[in-house]
Order: C-alpha cells, then structure tokens, then sequence
C-alpha cells in the first residue's frame, strides 16, 4: 500500500524573506503614491502645496522604516 505525501515548500531563507518585505514595501508604497495622484486629479486636495506636504511625510516615513529595517 502507498502512502501519498503533501509536498511542502521548502522555507525561504533570510535573504529570500527581507527580499520579499522590501519588495512589498516598495508595491505599497507606489500604491499610495498613485491613490494620491489620482486624488490630486480629481480634486481631493485643495492645492498641489497640500499635496506635497503630504509627499514631504511619505518620505520621512519611508525613511524610518528602512532604518527599522536594516537594525
């Protein structure tokens, strides 16, 4: 009698796995940048100066998580 096993996936290594967070970090924040683009478009923000305060913290946040991520 056979026994039928599940293959698994091996483990993505450290490299692999801080690749990963980095690339997904890097989609979301091109998400956002669009979804503030398109917001701008369409009139959402009163001025473009409101919209490139908002910009000016996307990037300071931006920085602090890539300083938490290289601890």
């Amino acid at each position: 009698m056979k026994v039928m096993r599940k293959r698994t996936k091996p483990k993505p290594t450290m490299e692999e796995r801080v690749q990963q967070i980095l690339d997904d970090a890097a989609k979301y924040r091109t998400t956002r940048l669009a979804r503030g683009n398109m917001l701008i478009q369409r009139g959402f923000y009163a001025t473009p100066s409101e919209w490139a305060q908002r910009r000016l913290g996307h990037a300071e946040r931006m920085e602090r998580l890539a300083l938490k991520l290289e601890a």
